[in-house]
Formats: structure tokens, sequence, C-alpha cells
């Protein structure tokens, strides 16, 4: 039985026991590996920061690829859907930019059909918000 009476089931020798230098030596050594590891976290962290960057570029990028493809589809079909309602368009631009500084107003069109008579701004969106609707009729 142990000391307060309480059996300890793994019984240590005093040879066992570090002794204080051998105790120092540890925490030096584990204080140098907690380093290490903040170290290698750090350079983890930069790297997923990285990595985070690149992966946002390319969506960004694939986001506006999949708009320049919806913007030509439009294109086409807009400019049937007036011919069909009797209004021929002879020039389309696209991604036509105005700005006018004295009034603070600079917006980019995505089509712009005109024909000498009529004008048809036509703003392209892959998904529809109540907020941006109201925006782009102001």
């Amino acid at each position: 039985m142990g000391a307060f009476g309480i059996e300890l089931p793994i019984k240590v020798s005093a040879a066992q026991i570090p002794t204080f230098e051998e105790l120092r030596a540890m925490f030096a050594e584990t204080r140098e590996q907690i380093a290490e590891l903040r170290l290698s976290q750090k350079e983890t962290s930069k790297q997923i920061a990285a990595s985070q960057k690149e992966t946002n570029r390319k969506i960004a990028a694939l986001g506006n690829r999949i708009g320049e493809l919806i913007e030509s589809m439009v294109e086409g079909g807009i400019i049937r859907l007036f011919q069909s309602q009797g209004y021929l368009f002879n020039r389309c631009s696209r991604h036509l930019e105005f700005n006018n500084k004295e009034l603070g107003i600079e917006r980019e069109i995505d089509l712009f059909l005109e024909n000498g008579e009529y004008a048809l701004l036509v703003e392209v969106k892959t998904n529809l918000w109540q907020r941006l609707l109201h925006t782009s009729l102001a």
C-alpha cells in the first residue's frame, strides 16, 4: 500500500525518477518542439491562404466565363425576339461604359442595341435578386 493508503498501479524506483537536470532538458526539448510547431503552423497558414486566394481567383474567372457565355446566348435571343416584334437593331455593342462625373453616374451595360431610332440597354444577370433589380432600374 502506498502513501495515504492508496495502491499505485505502477511501481517506480528512485532510479527511474528523472533528475532536475533531466527534467530541465525535457522541458527545453518540449519548448523547442513547440517553437518548431508554431513555425510549421505559420507556414501551413501561409500555404492555405495562398491556396484559398488562387481558388477564389479561379472561381471568379469561371464565373466571368459563365457570365460571358450567358451574355452571348442572350444577345442572339434578344435580337431575334425584338426582330419578331418588328424592331430591327443593326448595331450591338457589348460591355459599353457610361460615365458622367457631374451626375455621379458610372455604369457598364452588358448589351447596347440600337438602330438609329431606338436604343435598348440590356443588363444580363445569372441570378435575380430584388435588390439588384431596384438598383438597375434606378
